[in-house]
């Protein structure tokens, strides 16, 4: 189910409402997986070869660059590295993929949910930046960026592969 906290919290403060919109994200990309098949799960609809199980090990990956090694310092052990995280292998199965992608999800929430907004990045960034470099808040703004993004090109990967449209 979808966190719509976001279009509820108009009054929220900072935090609650990048919160909220984070886990709308989150939650948007695991609705856009929800029902497909093993076999569409690895098509790509599109030149660039981006399928919808390229998109969720991407941003399993993502979470896991940006919350546990460059915020916390911390190196996830479950997941290889490194990788082609744009691509599903064959024996990352739809089970698989949403597993990591859950778990490094709910990681991120409690991360945020532990920190403050101006608290500073402790590890490396996966760019070269030192630690201290950034601020959780523009991590946050970053991911809810780079979700909404990813979220559009589920969309339409989705509607090309079943006709299944909205958010």
């Amino acid at each position: 189910m979808r966190d719509e906290t976001a279009f509820k919290a108009t009054a929220a403060d900072e935090k609650e409402t990048l919160t909220a919109f984070l886990c709308f994200h989150q939650d948007t990309l695991s609705m856009k997986v929800d029902g497909v098949g093993e076999g569409d799960l690895r098509k790509s609809m599109v030149p660039s070869g981006v399928s919808l199980g390229g998109l969720l090990k991407h941003t399993t990956y993502v979470h896991a660059r940006w919350f546990e090694m460059c915020f916390r310092n911390d190196t996830p052990n479950d997941l290889p590295w490194p990788t082609n995280d744009w691509v599903a292998s064959d024996d990352e199965t739809i089970d698989v993929l949403t597993s990591n992608y859950r778990r490094h999800v709910d990681l991120s929430r409690r991360i945020v949910e532990e920190s403050s907004l101006d608290d500073l990045n402790q590890g490396w960034s996966g760019g070269g930046w030192e630690p201290d470099t950034y601020k959780l808040r523009w991590i946050v703004t970053h991911m809810i960026e780079e979700l909404a993004r990813h979220n559009g090109h589920a969309d339409i990967i989705r509607e090309q592969l079943d006709g299944t449209t909205g958010v």
